[in-house]
This record gives structure tokens, C-alpha cells and sequence, in this order.
């Protein structure tokens, strides 16, 4: 009756045991292709406007078109060629690729993360002049005219590299971004001339205003 009893009970705390395992949780999807699309022949088409210290902004006169054409081999990494404009410049290529949650480009380090929202990703000099360092933030809510998304953001700040302020307000930094929606890619970016932006905190916005994202 004892034994009886002990194997029961034995039984019992196996059974216990198997019920209350706690699986591994699976590794997060590769996500690479749903904030940076890379299918042939995807496109996103961008307005310009320049945005003041008080909010008022005004259309500026360039329109950005970039689309997918392929992607090449360079030093043995396969990277995604994106065809377009910058700011209404000459047509050029754009270079990215997937480096374990990190989306870089053929120089230098990364540029944005959907996997790191807690560390400094990146950070180098702008020659002589300032100090950058981006960092990730999840789930930011973007208004553009297309509507409303939640994004992950790479805020890129901008420091002076003696220390201290970077104007006469006593500003440490200023900052600049890109902000990238799930399933479309990037739904808009601010930029600026450095002078302009530290001076009076005007900047340019980029924003989607069309895009396509083939099968």
C-alpha cells in the first residue's frame, strides 16, 4: 500500500511537471522586408515641406520618386538597390541590406533597427562640425497625408562635439528623423540645413504621398 501510494504520488509531480512547462519563446521574424520592402519594382513617391519653430509649413518645390530595380552582390552581401532622388537631386542609386536586425548601407555603420529600441545604434562624426548618435523608438504615432501609422523611429541627435550648448538657447542637441511603417517601409524623414535648424529650428520634413509595394 505504501509503494502504491509513493508511485502515485510520483506520477502525480510528473504529470504536474509536464503541464506547467514553460516553452522557449521562437525568435522574432525577420522583419527586414516589412519595414524595407525589397521586391522589384516597389515604389514610393514624396512631397517636401519645410516646417518652422512654430509649426507653419510651406511646400518646397521638390518631389522625390524611389523604386526597387534589384540588388547586387558587394563583398559577398546581397544589398537592395532603390533608384530615385534625394530632395529633388540627380537620379542616383541607394544601397541597404539586413545585418541581423540592423538595416546598413555600403558605408558605415547602421542606419535604423527593428530589433534594438534600447541602445545607442549607431554614432559618428559629421566632419568638424557634429556629433551624431541614433537611437530606435517603437511604436510612434506619424500623420502624413495618407493617414496615420505607427512606426518605428531612428532619431538621429546632433550634438556639438566640444560638449555644451549648440546655441545661444543653451540646446544640447537637435535631433532628425526617418520613421518607418510595417508593410510600407518609410512614411516620412526631417532633415535641414545644420545652421538653419540650430539657429531658429527649422527643418524639412520628406512625406509619402504614394507608394507601391509589389507582390
Amino acid at each position: 500500500m505504501k509503494t502504491y501510494i509513493i508511485i502515485t504520488a510520483a506520477l502525480l509531480t510528473l504529470i504536474s511537471c509536464k503541464k506547467d512547462k514553460i516553452e522557449t519563446p521562437t525568435i522574432e521574424e525577420n522583419k527586414f522586408e516589412s519595414y524595407s520592402p525589397n521586391t522589384k519594382g516597389s515604389y514610393w513617391i514624396y512631397d517636401w515641406v519645410e516646417v518652422d519653430t512654430n509649426g507653419v509649413e510651406t511646400p518646397l518645390p521638390y518631389k522625390d520618386t524611389l523604386r526597387i530595380i534589384g540588388d547586387t552582390m558587394i563583398k559577398n552581401n546581397t544589398y537592395t538597390i532603390k533608384r530615385g532622388t534625394s530632395k529633388g537631386g540627380p537620379v542616383r542609386n541607394f544601397y541597404s541590406r539586413d545585418s541581423s536586425g540592423y538595416i546598413v548601407g555600403v558605408l558605415g555603420g547602421p542606419s535604423s533597427s527593428y530589433i534594438n529600441f534600447s541602445d545607442t545604434i549607431n554614432s559618428y562624426e559629421s566632419p568638424g562640425y557634429l556629433d551624431i548618435r541614433i537611437k530606435m523608438f517603437n511604436n510612434i504615432q506619424v500623420s502624413i497625408p495618407l493617414g496615420t501609422f505607427a512606426t518605428i523611429e531612428a532619431r538621429r541627435f546632433h550634438y556639438n562635439p566640444n560638449g555644451g550648448s549648440i546655441n545661444n538657447n543653451g540646446d544640447l542637441y537637435f535631433t532628425y528623423s526617418s520613421w518607418f511603417a510595417d508593410g510600407i517601409g518609410r512614411v516620412k524623414s526631417s532633415t535641414g540645413y545644420f545652421s538653419e535648424t540650430i539657429q531658429n529650428g527649422t527643418i524639412m520634413e520628406q512625406r509619402l504621398v504614394e507608394y507601391y509595394i509589389a507582390p
